[in-house]
């Protein structure tokens, strides 16, 4: 009768540790609510001529058009806040026509991006040798690009972490 208890016990603790887990989980608030927030690889498909990101645990909806999407060679998308306030998000030289995966880069050449920073320290950049998007539509009128947790530098140091996903008429 003894082992009968032990053994029911230690399986009503099993069964409440886990349930604590599955309640808390990673990304919990833990606020009164027990929302959970969305991770950066849980950004929404953005309504078109929109970017949905994060900036360093923030979520921003970019929806003014700084220059869109524009076609070329090379192209460029810029995005900003309402009233044209940071953060901005300009992706330069790039590839309208790319399909797959994409390297966006700090400094110059093909994709280099930079966001303009929200407090002082300059823009921030994506650190090393970038980080990789993927082209998650590209059609003859629209273009769709998204990358999650790539990590940024402001300054020439790493301050944090940007996931965008950008939808835009070209």
């Amino acid at each position: 009768m003894k082992w009968m208890s032990l053994i029911l016990l230690f399986s009503l603790l099993a069964l409440g540790c886990q349930n604590s887990a599955d309640a808390g989980g990673a990304g919990d608030t833990g606020d009164s609510g027990g929302t959970k927030q969305p991770t950066p690889d849980d950004l929404p498909q953005p309504a078109l001529d929109t970017v949905e990101m994060s900036l360093n645990g923030t979520r921003y909806t970019l929806t003014n058009k700084a220059n869109g999407c524009i076609p070329g060679n090379p192209g460029d998308i810029g995005f900003s806040m309402p009233g044209f306030t940071s953060p901005t998000l300009f992706i330069h030289d790039a590839d309208l026509n790319a399909q797959g995966n994409v390297t966006v880069q700090g400094g110059a050449g093909a994709w280099h991006m930079d966001i303009d920073a929200v407090t002082p320290g300059g823009a921030w950049l994506p650190a090393g040798t970038g980080c990789t998007a993927t082209v998650m539509e590209n059609t003859a009128t629209i273009f769709e690009l998204k990358t999650s947790g790539c990590n940024i530098l402001q300054g020439g140091v790493t301050t944090g972490k940007v996931s965008f996903r950008v939808r835009c008429r070209k």
